[in-house]
């Protein structure tokens, strides 16, 4: 049992931190830490922090709020991604990048040496963070990736879900999603399965009609649902596009939407500059590594699935093998405990 001194969690986050790809992430740290016995809590003020409270944080902004405050503080660190590389991609060609990327770069070493505990999205990102910065050794740590839904079993139930090549993206349509390739990608389906069928579920719907009608598209579809009903949404479909850059940022991510696929039996159809899906993937049938965007080989593999009688419940073993460990909440409390017992 954890000393009484020592027993207390507190979840500090700025506004907007927490969201939809975050929010199911964060709890599943702090179910963990209340299994354990300790007493788990939000807070929005650094006020409402105690000097002996351990401290979960999710970005390096209330990471540095956090430390002001306190500089002793027991603070756990939760790193979503490379921050530096993030900024120089998203500032390429302004004044600030090169300094943004330095700046940031200092407070990721800083933050990696000083946190008491560390989460980490995939092996890659730690095997980056030691050839970045020369670290031998970390402080404590734990690799989890980024997910937020369970298996839905009825979702693979879904009447001729598998007997039409039906395609779907969920997502906000920003650049670095590979809109442009994904909708290229899609033309080429399109000539090739007359009858397939496309949906772009977004909150961006304006900005989707004006690349459709860019594209010269047909047969595509723009829709939005919320959240709490994109699983029911996404069992429609047979396969998700998951389209990513070679770069370091995707390199080192975890993408959700894999999960969000997965969960509602969608087929999904990835990069495999996603360096942990590659791997975590690599004996699971009913889905597509692609290691560039050669549209001929994509369509041929397509047509080659689609000749095939897919049958739900064979794709539901299969994707049941990732929800196991991978994707398994149940599974990383329990390991998340054990760090605990070994750490705190």
């Amino acid at each position: 049992m954890i000393d009484d001194y020592m027993n207390m969690l507190k979840f500090y986050s700025l506004k907007a931190e927490v969201n939809d790809a975050t929010r199911y992430y964060v709890e599943t740290i702090l179910l963990a830490f209340q299994k354990q016995g300790f007493e788990v809590m939000s807070v929005t003020n650094t006020d409402q922090i105690a000097k002996n409270d351990w401290v979960l944080v999710i970005t390096m902004k209330s990471f540095i709020k956090v430390y002001l405050h306190q500089p002793r503080q027991r603070i756990i660190m939760w790193f979503q991604g490379v921050v530096p590389e993030e900024a120089r991609m998203q500032f390429d060609g302004h004044w600030s990048s090169a300094f943004r990327y330095f700046f940031w770069s200092i407070c990721e070493r800083w933050i990696l040496r000083r946190s008491n505990f560390l989460f980490f999205v995939s092996n890659a990102m730690v095997d980056h963070f030691k050839r970045k910065y020369h670290i031998r050794c970390f402080p404590p740590y734990y690799i989890m990736p980024c997910f937020n839904l369970p298996m839905n079993e009825e979702a693979f139930k879904f009447p001729n879900k598998y007997n039409s090549p039906t395609f779907v993206y969920a997502g906000s349509l920003s650049a670095w999603q590979c809109i442009d390739q994904m909708l290229v990608l899609w033309t080429k389906i399109q000539q090739e399965m007359p009858k397939s069928h496309f949906v772009l579920l977004t909150g961006e719907k304006e900005k989707a009609h004006q690349l459709i009608k860019r594209y010269g598209l047909r047969f595509v579809e723009v829709k939005y649902v919320p959240m709490k009903d994109m699983s029911n949404e996404l069992a429609k479909y047979k396969y998700g596009l998951l389209l990513r850059e070679d770069n370091i940022v995707n390199r080192v991510a975890t993408p959700t939407k894999l999960n969000s696929y997965m969960a509602a039996g969608v087929i999904p159809i990835f990069s495999d500059v996603i360096q942990t899906f590659a791997e975590v993937l690599s004996n699971v049938k009913y889905l597509f590594s692609i290691n560039n965007l050669d549209l001929e080989d994509i369509v041929s593999r397509l047509r080659e699935m689609e000749s095939k009688n897919i049958v739900a419940d064979d794709v539901r073993q299969e994707f049941e093998k990732i929800f196991v460990q991978y994707y398994s909440r149940s599974y990383h409390i329990e390991q998340i405990g054990n760090r605990i017992h070994l750490f705190f």
